[in-house]
């Protein structure tokens, strides 16, 4: 049954195992037209989505190749998961092929001399190789009109069930931006009111000078000292290890573990390195 979000059989017609990109699965984007006047932009675009390769490929180019639109929303940083295709490891970066099943997209991860070396003597930890399920944090780039996602991380997924998962996820962030809320009243979608889904709000990348990110207000007080040492701690890409943040603000391992858990529950940091190993949501990249 086809409810309206493309391809209603997507999943017999693609799947991880088979013909990546075949049949046109995935979202059909909702309305993509940019609003009369001067582009805006908030803290809310810098919001990590949950998207489909579908989607990537379908947003709207807002004429500069930096900057695209899904759904009446401007979007910067993105997530997705996918089966690799292919690996190409070059001089100043890794380049994937990725299918999630409603498309194909590459993804490029750059690498400096010292992760560089690792590749090449093998001691890299978790480096993906073909066929393996990976999730990618990123964003979306064009370069001669052909598109391709900047990876800060491309993560080895160890648990299937954030594969269901993700694909939900970017279900309803794209129903809430379409349509509204559920039991909204009026009825009125998040493109007609003005607003944006708490969904999305909840993807939202730190506080980006509009008060507290709302959703750190329903965390624990631990999960709050814990975001706030990661907030304010120097680190690379990679972020820090719950040891080190447990040592630093005094709690034990298995609470800032719990304190951990809360904060990627709650769509505020993702495990980079290891599950133990943690980063904010609100990277440049």
């Amino acid at each position: 049954m086809d409810y309206g979000y493309g391809g209603g059989n997507q999943y017999n017609n693609t799947s991880y195992g088979g013909q990546g990109g075949a049949g046109g699965g995935g979202f059909m984007p909702g309305s993509q037209t940019s609003p009369s006047g001067a582009k805006t932009r908030d803290f809310k675009d810098e919001s990590v989505r949950p998207i489909t390769i579908k989607q990537l490929n379908d947003a709207q180019d807002m004429g500069n190749q930096t900057d695209f639109m899904m759904d009446g929303k401007t979007f910067k940083t993105i997530t997705f998961i996918g089966q690799v295709r292919k690996v190409a490891i070059l001089e100043t970066h890794i380049r994937y092929s990725i299918d999630d099943g409603t498309g194909v997209m590459e993804v490029k991860k750059w690498t400096d001399s010292a992760q560089k070396d690792r590749i090449q003597d093998g001691s890299m930890p978790n480096l993906p190789s073909q066929d393996d399920y990976v999730k990618v944090f990123g964003t979306l780039k064009a370069f001669n009109d052909k598109r391709h996602v900047g990876a800060n991380f491309v993560r080895k997924i160890d648990d299937p069930n954030e594969i269901p998962h993700h694909f939900l996820e970017a279900t309803l962030v794209h129903l809430q931006l379409t349509r509204g809320e559920p039991n909204a009243g009026n009825g009125a979608t998040a493109g007609q009111n003005g607003g944006d889904s708490a969904m999305y709000d909840g993807y939202s990348a730190g506080a980006g000078g509009a008060g507290m990110n709302p959703k750190l207000a329903r965390v624990s007080e631990h999960a709050r000292q814990v975001y706030k040492f990661l907030e304010t701690q120097p680190q690379g890409h990679e972020g820090l290890n719950v040891e080190v943040i447990a040592q630093a603000i005094n709690l034990p391992i298995n609470v800032a573990k719990r304190a951990g858990d809360e904060l990627q529950d709650a769509g505020l940091t993702f495990a980079t390195e290891d599950d133990g190993t943690w980063a904010i949501l609100n990277m440049d990249i």
